[in-house]
């Protein structure tokens, strides 16, 4: 049976206890022990022996029997979620990171082809320089022949209309060989060009890789900072979901950017395919102008058709 009336040392005594065992002292924890009473009557007899220094200050009080099962309740799902959390962000990191690690791989595979290409169309520039110089010497030998016939024609005045109509003819081979040369000068330098635009093209891919290397590096930071809160309390569920968030966004950027690496990759390609078919037509020119000059007649030294 409850107790007709408590007097006010049973209700000191009742809050001291309270504090003794770290509980909060309200109307409600002091009712609990004493069994009787009015909750405000028996917290405005304790603040009035007090002075409400050590009270809570929570309007209206939880009684504690609530506060313990909110408590219980808060561990159990805390503890589930967080192994949620953990297999999610361990399941994600890894994924993340055999993806980064073979788009990586495929950027220097990719690379290393490219770095090929530019020295096979160095060595192919040295070649096109040697006929370039094969070319100039044909022309000081046509020009030798020519000096020759003024030479003759002059001596020779039976055979002058002959041989002024041989001279012009000859001038004006050597004119569309000068012409030939001064084409093959200018492909040469568009070549030149086009090398270099290959090299611009391979650094851009070397600085790419590495801006993925260190988005990668960021990406596993921001996951070891979410696997460090994961102990943390139940309020910090929220500042794990934004990370997980950020994660997401900072793969969807690096796709973009593998994206538009096999972009430019494609175009360094068709670049190279470019490249390819000057060069078939400069070989074309090239036999064109052997034909030429043999169906004039004249010599063509053996160095020269061997280049």
């Amino acid at each position: 049976m409850r107790k007709p009336s408590l007097d006010d040392a049973e209700i000191l005594a009742a809050g001291d206890s309270l504090k003794r065992d770290g509980k909060a002292v309200n109307g409600w924890s002091l009712r609990a022990i004493l069994g009787s009473g009015r909750p405000d009557r028996l917290m405005s007899v304790y603040e009035s022996f007090n002075g409400g220094s050590d009270l809570e200050a929570s309007s209206p009080p939880i009684p504690p029997a609530v506060a313990e099962l909110i408590e219980k309740a808060v561990k159990k799902h805390s503890a589930a979620l967080n192994s949620l959390l953990r297999d999610v962000a361990n399941a994600s990191a890894t994924a993340a990171h055999g993806e980064f690690a073979e788009r990586l791989a495929e950027l220097a595979r990719e690379n290393d082809r490219l770095v090929l290409s530019q020295e096979d169309a160095v060595q192919f520039l040295q070649s096109f320089e040697d006929q370039l110089s094969s070319m100039h010497k044909e022309r000081s030998g046509f020009l030798e022949q020519i000096q020759s016939l003024s030479d003759a024609l002059d001596k020779s005045n039976d055979v002058k209309a002959e041989q002024a109509l041989s001279l012009t003819l000859l001038q004006a081979k050597v004119d569309d060989l000068q012409l030939a040369v001064d084409a093959k000068s200018d492909q040469l330098k568009c070549a030149g060009d086009e090398c270099i635009r290959l090299q611009e093209r391979c650094d851009s891919l070397s600085q790419i890789s590495a801006e993925l290397e260190m988005k990668v590096d960021l990406a596993l930071q921001r996951e070891q900072r979410a696997r460090d809160t994961e102990s943390q309390s139940l309020g910090k569920v929220k500042v794990l979901e934004s990370l997980r968030t950020e994660n997401a966004a900072q793969m969807q950027s690096l796709r973009k950017s593998l994206s538009d690496a096999e972009n430019l990759t494609h175009l360094c390609n068709i670049e190279k395919e470019s490249l390819s078919d000057r060069l078939s037509l400069a070989t074309q020119l090239i036999q064109k102008l052997e034909a030429t000059i043999g169906a004039a007649g004249l010599s063509i030294p053996s160095s020269s058709v061997a280049s």
